[in-house]
C-alpha cells in the first residue's frame, strides 16, 4: 500500500488472542506485517502480559523476554529495551485497561522497545500508519 514504511512508531499496548500469542511467539508472518508499517529507523515499542491463568503455556519472565528480544532480530527489529512495566508506562500507553488489571501492583507486565533496520522482503503486508485498533497504533509525524 501507498503507506507502507510511513509509521514511525508502532505501539502494541496490553493485546490478547492471537495477536498476544504472535507477539510472545514471535511469528514470523506478524512481524513481517508489523515490520512493513514501519520506516527504517521506526520503533516497536510493545505492552504485554501473560499470566498462567493465560492459557498460553508460559509467562513472561527475564529469560522468556530475552529470547524474545533475540527473536525478533530476524526481522529486522534491534533490542533497544526490555524491562518489567511501571505504572508510568501503563497510564501512557494503556486507555484504561492496565489499569483493570491492576498493572503492575496485581499483575505483571514487560514494556520492550525494538529498532527497525529495514530488512528486505519484510513488507509482505500492506498497512496503514496512523491506525489504532485492538491495542496496536501506528502513527509518523511525517505524514
Amino acid at each position: 500500500g501507498v503507506l507502507c514504511g510511513r509509521a514511525d512508531v508502532v505501539t502494541v499496548a496490553l493485546p490478547w488472542g492471537s495477536l498476544l500469542r504472535g507477539l510472545i511467539g514471535a511469528d514470523g508472518r506478524l512481524l513481517a506485517a508489523i515490520a512493513s508499517t514501519l520506516r527504517p529507523g521506526g520503533e516497536l515499542e510493545l505492552l504485554l502480559s501473560t499470566v498462567d491463568r493465560d492459557g498460553l503455556g508460559s509467562t513472561l519472565d527475564d529469560a522468556a523476554v530475552e529470547r524474545l528480544a533475540d527473536a525478533y532480530g530476524p526481522c529486522g527489529f534491534r533490542h533497544i529495551e526490555s524491562r518489567p512495566a511501571l505504572l508510568d508506562d501503563v497510564e501512557r500507553l494503556s486507555s484504561g485497561w492496565g489499569r483493570r488489571l491492576g498493572i503492575p501492583e496485581k499483575r505483571p507486565a514487560w514494556l520492550l522497545r525494538f529498532g527497525y533496520a529495514g530488512v528486505a522482503g519484510a513488507s509482505v503486508f500492506g498497512a496503514a500508519g496512523g491506525v489504532s485498533a485492538g491495542g496496536v497504533s501506528a502513527g509518523s509525524s511525517s505524514l
